[in-house]
């Protein structure tokens, strides 16, 4: 079971980041409008709060490490007033 906790973290640890992601999670499905500010640019959210902005897929990952903050537990999305739906 240590082998476990080393690449994954403990039970607690793990509870809590999916708790961060659940409410950055709410907040792009409609927890509140996010085009009003954001139309047409990309955003990345962490914790359930928007910590970042660009106008380019690259720039919001310079954003992020512009301000210190790991790209791997943001949520990142374009927000555009004509969303287009992808099938894959």
């Amino acid at each position: 079971m240590a082998s476990v906790n080393y690449e994954i973290g403990s039970p607690a640890a793990v509870a809590k980041e999916l708790h961060e992601f659940r409410k950055s999670a709410v907040l792009f499905s409609g927890g509140r409008s996010l085009l009003g500010d954001y139309d047409g640019q990309w955003v990345a959210a962490i914790g359930g709060e928007v910590c970042a902005t660009a106008e380019s897929f690259d720039g919001i990952f310079e954003e992020l490490e512009h301000r210190g903050l790991d790209a791997r537990y943001a949520i990142i999305r374009h927000i555009q007033r004509n969303q287009r739906t992808l099938i894959l």
